[in-house]
């Protein structure tokens, strides 16, 4: 997440080379000589713009299954646990929302969490257990057959028969509906054990199934926020605040959730904007934590227009193609073309 680790040092341009692409980084400043010494201003050292190549389609975390969207889903968004900063741990063990490692029975069939207990959501509204009861299971009620629904729904006992009626008859049909309130009536799949405690009960013993959580499926939205926007009148908390299969819901636009920074502009094929959440619940010892004020992550689709932003300092990063990595990066010395 942007508020958590080493802040980000001015003046230096980052190169990344990952699968499909290279990532530049500089930063905003200016620089002016005062008695033979360079002086740099950092004008813009506490914000974050950043230009890619996609934005995406859906800001709903129970719908949207794209890159585009996680990059801003993590840090408006938090899950039960995570990936620990900053070492080679790739499992995601470290509690968020969750309060400590989840209790799992011997048969390797039920996991009892405990919760934090300090934690609120953007609107205001008190985290607790009920609230990932209910954004598991309307991620399910939703169960967008391009999204991630299924990741979460196939382990859980009788899950599989909810995704097998949402893939053979439609989200939206009788034979889901049916499907669905049954297994919310009997299956026990997702039980609040007290308010700052929930158990989950698989069908077959999975071990992915805590990687799950940590995945964007598992983001916990406020359900105060969702219900309270939804597209239709009378909406409730019985009724998840959506139809069922309705992946075209008013949150595909709007976000709350308990991170470290709050969505507050989306105009869709331009920018996103995110600001830093002063109530944030969570403290930390990483220095610079919270010193990145606001992140726009704009469009650009020109990659000449991205490298002239980058070096002339209007812009903090940007997504360069590996194909045109030659431009940027020498790869006899192993450093940018342009280190300055």
């Amino acid at each position: 997440m942007a508020c958590e680790g080493p802040i980000i040092t001015p003046r230096r341009i980052v190169i990344c080379i990952i699968v499909t692409s290279v990532i530049l980084g500089s930063s905003l400043t200016s620089s002016y000589s005062v008695d033979g010494a360079m002086i740099v201003a950092d004008t813009y050292a506490n914000e974050i713009m950043w230009e890619t190549v996609g934005t995406p389609d859906f800001l709903d975390p129970h719908v949207s299954y794209e890159s585009y969207a996680e990059w801003i889903f993590y840090n408006v968004y938090e899950t039960l646990y995570t990936f620990s900063w900053n070492t080679v741990n790739t499992n995601p063990t470290e509690p968020l929302l969750a309060a400590s490692a989840p209790l799992i029975s011997a048969d390797g069939l039920t996991y009892r969490i405990d919760l934090q207990n300090d934690v609120t959501f953007h609107d205001g509204t008190p985290f607790n257990a009920s609230c990932v009861k209910w954004n598991i299971e309307r991620a399910i009620k939703i169960f967008y057959e391009w999204g991630p629904a299924w990741m979460i729904a196939e382990p859980l006992k009788g899950g599989q028969a909810v995704a097998d009626a949402a893939y053979n008859y439609g989200s939206d049909s009788p034979q889901f509906i049916t499907t669905f309130d049954n297994w919310i009536a009997y299956s026990g799949a997702i039980t609040v054990l007290e308010d700052f405690r929930i158990k989950f009960v698989l069908e077959a013993p999975y071990q992915p199934f805590i990687a799950i959580l940590a995945s964007s499926v598992g983001s916990i939205m406020s359900p105060s926020y969702a219900i309270s926007h939804a597209s239709f009148l009378g909406a409730s908390w019985s009724d998840y605040g959506v139809h069922y299969g309705q992946q075209d819901n008013p949150m595909i636009e709007q976000m709350c959730g308990t991170g470290p920074y709050k969505f507050t502009e989306w105009v869709p094929d331009d920018y996103i904007k995110l600001d830093l959440n002063h109530e944030y619940w969570r403290n930390s010892i990483s220095e610079g934590a919270g010193f990145i004020q606001t992140i726009q992550m704009k469009l650009n689709l020109d990659s000449n227009s991205r490298k002239l932003n980058l070096q002339a300092g209007t812009t903090d990063g940007c997504y360069w193609p590996k194909t045109d990595a030659s431009e940027v990066y020498s790869e006899f010395s192993g450093e940018s073309i342009n280190p300055d």
